[in-house]
């Protein structure tokens, strides 16, 4: 009936859209508009979570060819985040293909102060078939917000080995500029989600 997260003030929380369309289409956006808690049987509201707030990522699939371990098995794997505006891959391309699954992650980030209760809104899908024909789907959403707010410093602290060398192999790092400026982004990222690594500052020693 509708695609339904739970959080509390301060936190982030997501949850999944599957798309599966009956024939190819060149293109598809999700949206997602200001979420509202009403009162007095609907005709009022009564706080908002801003559009602002929802961010809606494109799940890309990476092919295993070699399996490595028993767990493992040949296939594409969901693993790939990106935004909709990024450039499209091989892991993410622009359109999707008929009576294919195409995950979309809707992630909530419930600002602070914001009051307990349910928050309803709509997704928007946003689609273009191959022949240039637009269509347009609503999706409901709805966010319960639990009584109470999470603390912008965590009390239970952790320590997330991020190991720069993988990043340097991952993303082809040659310069320190470069560097510096890939790792800033995995801090932000890190930061974002309450996670403390073990080394604040790789590279001082360069």
């Amino acid at each position: 009936a509708a695609v339904r997260i739970a959080a509390a003030a301060n936190e982030a929380e997501a949850g999944q859209l599957i798309l599966q369309p009956k024939t190819d289409l060149a293109s598809a956006r999700v949206s997602c508009g200001e979420l509202r808690k009403t009162k007095w049987f609907g005709l009022r509201t009564a706080a908002v979570i801003p559009s602002s707030s929802v961010e809606v990522f494109r799940v890309g699939y990476v092919p295993v060819v070699r399996v490595k371990d028993v767990v493992g098995c040949a296939d594409d794997w969901p693993d790939t985040l990106l935004p909709q505006d990024a450039k499209p891959t091989r892991f993410t391309p622009a359109g999707l293909k008929a009576n294919e699954h195409a995950p979309y992650w809707i992630r909530v980030k419930v600002p602070k102060g914001t009051p307990p209760g349910v928050y309803k809104g709509s997704l928007t899908v946003s689609a273009e078939r191959e022949n240039g024909a637009a269509t347009v789907t609503q999706v409901p959403i709805e966010v319960e917000v639990y009584g109470f707010s999470m603390p912008d410093r965590m009390t239970m602290r952790t320590a997330f080995g991020m190991g720069t060398h993988y990043i340097d192999k991952y993303h082809r790092l040659k310069t320190r500029e470069d560097k510096k400026k890939v790792y800033g982004y995995y801090f932000e990222s890190l930061a974002a989600h309450h996670v403390s690594p073990y080394n604040h500052t790789p590279g001082v020693t360069w």
